[in-house]
């Protein structure tokens, strides 16, 4: 089984301030593909223990009803080991992410200020199986009667989910002799969109065509969609007289869509 990966990633960044007015940009994108091939599942790796070991034969009962071993060093059939090494397939995965960011700061008057901050998560990922239909060895080298009816298959699945949040808060801080406020309030919000497709076929009638439409049999495919969402306000507020007392009071109100309509 061979594995190999390989990715890629950039990032932007920039900054600009006009008077009372500030904004930061931040984004990011990484590619990532992996590629296994041979992808040898655990029955395949059994067999291969046993045939690579040697360590049982086949036993049958002589004539005093005793067990012997028998010239064989299989139970069951068996895979050629060769031909799991070369041609048992591959399994590929490309996903992308791409991460977004944007900050503003506004200064409304002396002591007030406005921020606000946007981000942005985009994940897709892309999957292609590809399993030829191998054939099985009775013990004694003859072919399992059970190879006539294996099948090769294809299968892919997509995905993606985009997920944003959005947060804004105001302060305010004012110092009045030995007396100083600090104020607090904000709004926050996270939500998520995710769908899925998949799709899968098998008996494919073309040696090294290996897409959806070249198969014939047991058209299976499938979709789905999720959404989700948080949301926050909250507030505080902060009073220090003279560096020695210090009184402080919050406040929070959440809400969910993982919870019934009446109840979030």
């Amino acid at each position: 089984m061979a594995t190999s990966s390989i990715t890629k990633s950039f990032v932007i960044t920039g900054r600009e301030q006009v008077e009372m007015f500030t904004n930061a940009i931040e984004a990011s994108y990484q590619e990532s593909l992996t590629r296994t091939e041979n992808d040898v599942k655990y029955r395949e790796l059994k067999d291969l223990v046993e045939i690579n070991n040697f360590m049982k034969k086949w036993k049958e009962q002589n004539e005093k009803g005793e067990w012997v071993d028998t010239d064989h060093y299989a139970y069951t059939s068996l895979m050629n080991p060769v031909d799991i090494a070369y041609n048992s397939g591959y399994n590929k995965r490309n996903s992308r992410t791409f991460n977004g960011q944007v900050n503003a700061s506004l200064k409304i008057i002396e002591g007030l200020y406005l921020n606000g901050q946007y981000a942005a998560n985009y994940y897709t990922r892309d999957t292609k199986k590809y399993v030829p239909a191998m054939n099985r060895w009775m013990s004694d080298g003859t072919e399992d009667p059970g190879n006539k009816l294996r099948k090769n298959s294809i299968s892919e699945s997509h995905i993606n989910t985009l997920t944003q949040t959005l947060n804004a808060t105001a302060t305010y801080q004012k110092n009045i002799n030995l007396h100083d406020f600090k104020l607090l309030g904000g709004f926050s919000q996270e939500w998520a969109h995710t769908n899925t497709l998949s799709a899968g076929r098998k008996v494919l009638l073309l040696d090294g065509i290996e897409v959806i439409d070249a198969g014939t049999d047991e058209i299976t495919n499938g979709g789905s969609a999720e959404d989700w969402a948080l949301r926050s306000f909250f507030g505080r507020i902060n009073y220090n007289y003279d560096e020695k007392y210090l009184l402080e009071a919050n406040v929070r109100y959440d809400g969910t869509s993982r919870f019934a309509k009446d109840n979030r």
